[in-house]
């Protein structure tokens, strides 16, 4: 096992086979041409959450499976499952769009669910994608399991998670290690004005040629230090980018003015080298800024079905355009694979 230290990667699970990549069966595009979804009202200082919401709301092959209603109509899940909530949440933001709709659905059960989640934090959104996505997760194994379905490729698994690598060479023996860790995120943010395809970069060149993780080798069985390098062996459908400076508490203080491109080529930071691209879009955005002394306040952009760019600040809708939406000082991207 290994312990990283400083790693990039928010991971969610142990160690995993790498050949456990889900089946892809979504739909990366969207199936119809939707008006953007409904503002979402006020309700205390929750607008954290309710950003990540409406980016979750606008991303293509989760809509789509939502909007399909393919796991309301046969669930049988006892008590409320998150799945059925976010479908309904997701069907009547459009079905109501113009219009202001309560969201309250979700995050009275993510309360229920994670009784230390705190709604009205600034660290609220990276907080909720968490929460929403794992109750997703754990709501699609129960309705899997309970019909006799295979869990490899969940919902879940299919749309936010990625797989990464680390090889490390034992420094005593030479023995070469591979180890596998999931993850559903990427940390980017320094503490300068950040660029995210330069902090990718620069992030696996300084794990590759200075930072060690401490692991056990399995032939000479010494444990000890070695150099490593990381590169993705797996990406996720939708790439979720926080882009907050690591080790540090999410305040708008702390979340810098990062450059980040609508077109993201993830293919050089791949373990195997391909002929094909690895190209991901951005469709959602989410800021957090500064409105009143030590209050923060949060609000989105999303790139709706018919390619236009939105803001989203609690119940107002509003047409936007590219360049706002990439000049942002932003602490949550979502990007969609697009190759």
């Amino acid at each position: 096992m290994i312990s990283s230290r400083g790693s990039l990667f928010s991971a969610v699970l142990s160690p995993m086979d790498p050949n456990t990549a889900p089946e892809n069966n979504l739909d990366l595009k969207w199936r119809q041409v939707l008006p953007p979804g409904a503002g979402l009202e006020r309700r205390g200082n929750s607008s954290s959450v309710r950003v990540v919401l409406q980016c979750l709301t606008h991303i293509a092959p989760l809509a789509n499976y939502m909007l399909s209603e393919e796991h309301s109509r046969t669930c049988q899940q006892s008590g409320v499952c998150m799945m059925c909530v976010l479908g309904k949440h997701t069907i009547s933001a459009f079905k109501h769009s113009g219009q202001i709709i309560q969201p309250v659905g979700v995050t009275s059960l993510l309360s229920r669910l994670f009784p230390d989640f705190k709604p009205g934090l600034p660290e609220s959104s990276i907080g909720f994608y968490k929460a929403v996505v794992e109750a997703l997760h754990q709501s699609d194994l129960n309705g899997r399991k309970r019909n006799g379905q295979t869990t490899e490729d969940s919902l879940v698994k299919q749309i936010f998670e990625g797989t990464v690598q680390h090889a490390l060479t034992c420094p005593a023996c030479g023995e070469l290690h591979l180890v596998f860790t999931p993850f559903r995120e990427l940390i980017v943010g320094t503490e300068a004005p950040g660029n995210v395809t330069r902090d990718l970069t620069w992030y696996m060149m300084v794990e590759q040629l200075g930072f060690t993780l401490q692991f056990n080798c399995r032939r000479c069985k010494r444990s000890g230090h070695s150099h490593y390098k990381t590169t993705f062996l797996h990406l996720p459908n939708v790439l979720v980018i926080n882009a907050k400076p690591r080790d540090e508490e999410v305040t708008a203080k702390t979340v810098k003015p990062m450059r980040y491109p609508e077109d993201l080529d993830m293919r050089p930071f791949m373990s195997q080298p391909s002929a094909k691209t690895e190209m991901y879009q951005l469709y959602g955005v989410t800021v957090l800024e500064n409105y009143k002394k030590d209050r923060s306040h949060s609000y989105c952009y999303v790139k709706g079905s018919d390619e236009q760019w939105y803001i989203m600040d609690d119940d107002k809708v509003s047409l936007s355009n590219r360049r706002s939406a990439l000049e942002q000082k932003a602490s949550l991207l979502f990007y969609v694979r697009s190759s």
